[in-house]
């Protein structure tokens, strides 16, 4: 099937996507769920649903080998060789595919297209914005589209032979592979339409028996998945194993409880349709497969399938043993299902009501043809703009893509015109994975579109979501490979290579390739900035500064992905301050976690028991409620909610009787902090939770300073700068490689508030050196430095540095545009209110430069002159301000008056009053 020559131009394409992989690859651990994975892979934890064990057991094998790299380093490395793999594999079938249109494919110019298309094919794919980001990374999505493409590669080698033999061992280890990567991530169940649709096309001299066998799969699938009440029946299993009697009794109980079930099926039928049709199909499909002789085959399917989705049996067995991470708890059959499938993270997946569309519209159902008229308007007015927004992404920008896109046109129909079987699967898994994926998804608004139109937050999806269509982008990119190839083998038919009279020499036309197959670079050359993570420290540094702002023993409350995930990754990992707890705020409205918290060290204290706990629920305030405990009083108004957490929370500060200290996040908003904002104290990059007032607290304590626009809150000055000065470590927060992601750039901005904050501080206080300090410090950490240039330009004129104010002032011109005389004015003042008349005259002259039709410019300059006495330099601005202004026959009354007498009626001419 492969020459060797195949073999080795796969091999370099291997090695060079290994090489930019690595180069770029994160060092450490990244934010979102890469720090959840490494922490769960080094315990051999349950990470969040659905689990992912496969992925889980791969890093703990990894992780235990003996690398010379870190541990998040290793498992980061796990993504860049599935990554590079995948371009191996990608090299392999691209050539195949090429070599079914190339002549003559010993040829030089046969063999420069086939084995160009072929390494286009892989290095454009892999270095697509999407695919690169995520190989760089300890996630899920690399190993998953790895998956998606040696599939196709099998069914590429089934498709070269019509042995029967060979195509069944081909579809079994397809079937394992899909049933085994589940484990891994629930995408890879969506190349079965693809291989479905390949071995009809490729053996449809049998069709029956295939199609007896997916009759007989698809029967029971209505009967088991949309029958049977799997919860229910899972429940039922549950309770043989609430109590423990011994295993003969144990065995002995589960054994009745399989039968109570079996035999009493009826009491489980979630949906009578769909299990009557679901029998009735796998009666007939039975019938059918015996007469085609394809249970053998449906038998050996069907349990390859089993045996690969049982290593699911890992978060039960690990769930048992209570790891440190071990979310939802899956220790028995019932737990397990639920976490199988995602129930913490309920549903709204389907065709309608469009997400969207019932956020914006407050509506849960569509009950009228005008509102199913308006949610296929909101379809492709916003659903359909978050696939296309994220493959504009790929090549670069928006106009590259545009251009690939075209290119991977004209590869698609090269493909569909040479290889029918294989342009089929690809056709399918773009589609399926893409744009139908995407329909059914039925996500919220893309994060970073529609904000103007739509500024709440809660209309849209948490993070960007272009993860979920890497392989759909990853297959279309082969696609490109394509078209580029297809477009050198046409220059080689015009040319008339490898005829008696070629028009090129075999130099000119390798030349020509070369220019041809340059595009291929584009991804990488335009995407390598933003998917560059080698100095990606970020992460785990956030997580180390958040643990060392507590006291020993402390317990701090988190909000979502980004300000846990790492912190579970460094107490787990690198074993920083596991005297401290972690506390989820999202998770503490989960009955499991809330358990954990209580009963695993270091222990959260809950008085609530397992009882109380499984009865709470969220509710709505009939009447006010208050929470009072020592000198603390909380109020909950009629009508507010109040979830699970505020229970659990209020229960842990009663409890709790101040032995420990307790802080907050900056990351947490008001609106989560269960209305005990008037009771924190900033302290660094956390907030203290005091048991009095802070506002009570700071009337006796000088070091307390109220934080801007809040008149409850306060920041503790000596704990905060100690934090920031001299415990938190900013070092790696500035390398290159490490400031691109928006999750960087959001995280790092959480320092720059207790800078910014403990400037203001010292500004009121009249420490200007430490306020410049400060603010110096905030600039480094927000997005845009040059957003903060003016305030430090009025810092250091009210500091009497000109020289520096001026300088801040140039670089906040060179990012806003052209000067605003306005501030200028401002900084005139600040000299002024210095004494410092002749630096004052330079601000308003430089005013005047930037706007010589600002009116107030020229009064400040005359009211400045005229209160230093200097009646000739006051004579001057007025003559200059006439010159500009020659119409204005107040200011030249006045003027005439003024040189008389020395007196000016300002609020006549510029509107001041003295």
């Amino acid at each position: 099937m492969y020459k060797k020559e195949h073999w080795v131009v796969a091999s370099v394409t291997f090695l060079c996507v290994l090489t930019g992989y690595f180069i770029t690859m994160a060092p450490s651990v990244t934010f979102w769920d890469a720090g959840e994975f490494v922490a769960s892979s080094y315990i051999l934890g349950v990470p969040h649903p659905p689990g992912t064990p496969l992925f889980v057991i791969l890093g703990r094998v990894i992780a235990a080998l003996p690398l010379p790299l870190p541990i998040a380093a290793r498992l980061n490395f796990v993504s860049v060789f599935f990554g590079a793999l995948t371009g191996f594999l990608i090299y392999l079938i691209a050539v195949k595919i090429i070599e079914s249109w190339v002549e003559k494919t010993d040829s030089l110019a046969g063999r420069l297209i086939v084995h160009g298309g072929g390494f286009s094919a892989a290095v454009i794919t892999c270095f697509m914005r999407t695919a690169w980001s995520n190989s760089t990374e300890f996630e899920v999505y690399t190993v998953a589209t790895t998956t998606f493409v040696f599939c196709a590669w099998l069914m590429i080698y089934m498709g070269a032979s019509h042995d029967e033999r060979r195509i069944k061992r081909t579809l079994l280890l397809v079937i394992y592979l899909i049933s085994l990567s589940i484990a891994n991530h629930l995408i890879v169940l969506l190349v079965s339409p693809a291989v479905i649709v390949y071995t009809l096309i490729h053996d449809r001299r049998n069709w029956r028996y295939w199609s007896s066998i997916l009759g007989l799969f698809f029967g029971f699938y209505l009967m088991v998945m949309k029958g049977v009440d799997l919860e229910a029946v899972f429940g039922r299993m549950h309770l043989a194993s609430l109590s423990n009697p011994g295993l003969t009794v144990a065995i002995f109980r589960h054994v009745a409880a399989f039968f109570d079930v079996l035999f009493g099926i009826y009491h489980y039928i979630e949906s009578p349709p769909a299990m009557f049709f679901g029998v009735l199909i796998t009666a007939i499909c039975l019938f059918w497969a015996w007469r085609q002789k394809a249970l053998p085959f449906f038998g050996a399917a069907l349990g390859l399938f089993l045996l690969g989705f049982s290593i699911h049996l890992y978060l039960l067995i690990r769930a048992g043993l209570s790891p440190a991470i071990n979310e939802g708890n899956p220790e028995n059959l019932k737990a397990l299902w639920a976490v199988i499938g995602r129930e913490q993270y309920g549903s709204s997946y389907g065709l309608f009501p469009r997400q969207v569309w019932a956020l914006i519209r407050e509506q849960s159902d569509v009950v009228s043809l005008s509102q199913l008229m308006e949610n296929v308007k909101f379809f492709f007015k916003y659903n359909v703009p978050f696939y296309t927004q994220y493959f504009g992404w790929q090549y670069g920008n928006n106009l590259l893509s545009l251009a690939f896109f075209f290119i991977g046109i004209f590869g698609a129909i090269k493909h569909y015109r040479s290889e029918k079987k294989s342009f089929y699967f690809w056709l399918a898994v773009v589609l399926i994975t893409g744009p139908i994926l995407n329909t059914y998804m039925n996500f919220k608004l893309g994060y970073s579109q529609f904000n103007d139109q739509f500024p709440n937050q809660e209309w849209h999806e948490v993070r960007e979501r272009d993860y979920f269509f890497m392989v759909s982008f990853a297959f279309y990119g082969v696609w490109s490979g394509l078209g580029l190839a297809a477009a050198a083998n046409r220059l080689r038919e015009l040319f008339h290579l490898g005829t008696p009279k070629p028009l090129l020499g075999g130099a000119t036309f390798s030349a020509l390739c070369l220019v041809v197959f340059l595009p291929s670079v584009v991804p990488f050359t335009f995407n390598y900035d933003e998917d560059d993570r080698s100095g990606n420290y970020i992460p785990a540094n956030y997580a180390r500064n958040i643990m060392n702002s507590m006291e020993p023993g402390g317990i701090i409350f988190t909000n979502g992905d980004n300000d846990t995930f790492p912190l579970w990754y460094i107490q787990e990992v690198e074993h920083v301050r596991r005297d401290c707890r972690v506390v989820n705020l999202s998770l503490l409205n989960t009955t499991w976690y809330i358990k954990q918290m209580r009963d695993m060290e270091p222990k959260v204290p809950i008085s609530y028991g397992d009882e109380a706990i499984d009865q709470m629920i969220p509710m709505r305030l009939p009447k006010d409620v208050n929470f009072k405990f020592g000198e603390m009083d909380v109020n909950f108004p009629q009508g507010a909610a109040m979830y699970i957490k505020d229970i659990i929370l209020l229960d842990i500060l009663r409890t709790n009787k101040w032995n420990r200290p307790l802080y907050f996040t900056t990351t947490v908003p008001s609106s989560n902090r269960s209305g005990l904002d008037p009771y924190l104290t900033m302290q660094g990059a956390v907030f203290k939770i005091n048991p009095r007032k802070a506002a009570d607290l700071a009337a006796a304590d000088s070091n307390l300073a109220p934080l801007p626009g809040r008149t409850d809150m306060y920041m503790d000055i000596a704990a905060t700068r100690k934090l920031l000065y001299e415990v938190y470590d900013y070092d790696t927060f500035f390398r290159k490689g490490s400031s691109g992601e928006e999750a960087n750039v959001r995280l790092s901005s959480h320092f720059a508030a207790p800078f910014a904050w403990l400037g203001q501080a010292y500004q009121q206080r009249n420490q200007l050196d430490k306020a410049l300090e400060a603010n110096l410090w905030a600039r480094r950490f927000i997005e845009d430095p040059h957003q903060w240039d003016f305030l430090l330009a009025q810092l250091y004129a009210r500091n009497k540095q000109y020289n520096e104010s001026q300088a801040m002032m140039d670089s906040f011109i060179s990012f806003s545009g052209p000067a605003n005389p306005s501030l200028y004015n401002q900084l005139a003042q600040e000299a002024a209110r210095n004494g410092d008349q002749f630096e004052a005259e330079k601000f308003l002259e430089r005013a005047i430069v930037a706007d010589p039709a600002n009116r107030e410019s020229y009064a400040n300059l005359f009211m400045l002159y005229n209160a230093a006495g200097n009646k000739q330099s006051a004579v001057e601005i007025l003559k200059r301000y006439l010159a500009q202004f020659p119409d204005d026959q107040p200011a030249r009354e006045e003027f005439a008056k003024y040189e008389q007498t020395g007196e000016f009626d300002l609020a006549k001419v510029f509107g001041h009053s003295k």
